[in-house]
C-alpha cells in the first residue's frame, strides 16, 4: 500500500469513529449494557455445562447398552475417630472391566481386603494403563460419613467404598475427553 492509502484508510478509521461517538453522545446510538457481555458468558458456561453433560451421557450409555444399574444412595454417618483423616479426593486407577461392578458395589477390598486409592492421579493413572478408567473417591465425604481410611505408605486403603462416594461423572468425562 502507497502512503496515500494508508492515509485515506486512516481518516475513514477516523471519521467513522468519530461518526459513532457522535451518535452515541446524540443518544441516537444505544450501546450494548454491560449486563449483555455478562449474559453471553452465562451462555457460553452453561453451553459447556450441557456439552459436558452430553458427552458424559454418551460415555455411560456407551459402558451401559443395556440401560444404567440402580444405585441406592451413600449410608450417612459420623467419622471414625481411628480413621486417617484422607485428602478431599482419592484416586482408584483399574481396568474398563471392572466399571460394572464399581457402579453396582463400589470400591471393595480385594488385596488383604482393602481397597489402596492414591493421593494423586499420576500414580493412579499408572495403575490403569491400557486402556484403563481413574476413579475419583469423594475421600473427605466418604470419611465424614463413616468409612475407616488407613493411611499405608503414600497409600489410603479402605475396606471398601459405597458407589456413592465415587465421582462417575468426572471420571468418565475425564476418558471421553483422553479419546
Amino acid at each position: 500500500m502507497t502512503p496515500g492509502e494508508w492515509s485515506l484508510i486512516s481518516n475513514l478509521l477516523l471519521g467513522a469513529a468519530a461518526g459513532m461517538a457522535v451518535l452515541v453522545l446524540s443518544g441516537l446510538l444505544t450501546l450494548p449494557p454491560a449486563s449483555v457481555g455478562r449474559a453471553l458468558r452465562q451462555r457460553r458456561q452453561a453451553e459447556t455445562r450441557q456439552y459436558a453433560l452430553q458427552l458424559a451421557s454418551r460415555a455411560l450409555a456407551a459402558e451401559f447398552p443395556g440401560g444404567l444399574p440402580v444405585v441406592l444412595p451413600p449410608p450417612a454417618g459420623r467419622p471414625d475417630p481411628g480413621s486417617a483423616i484422607p485428602p478431599r479426593y482419592l484416586y482408584h486407577g483399574t481396568s474398563r472391566a471392572n466399571l460394572a461392578s464399581f457402579v453396582q458395589r463400589g470400591l471393595e477390598g480385594r488385596k488383604n481386603g482393602w481397597a489402596f486409592m492414591a493421593p494423586d492421579l499420576q500414580t493412579a493413572e499408572g495403575y490403569a494403563a491400557g486402556g484403563g478408567l481413574v476413579f475419583r473417591i469423594l475421600a473427605q465425604r466418604a470419611y465424614q460419613n463413616g468409612v475407616h481410611f488407613v493411611q499405608q505408605g503414600p497409600y489410603y486403603v479402605a475396606q471398601g467404598v459405597h458407589p456413592g462416594f465415587i465421582d462417575f461423572g468426572w471420571s468418565l468425562l475425564r476418558n471421553v475427553r483422553l479419546q
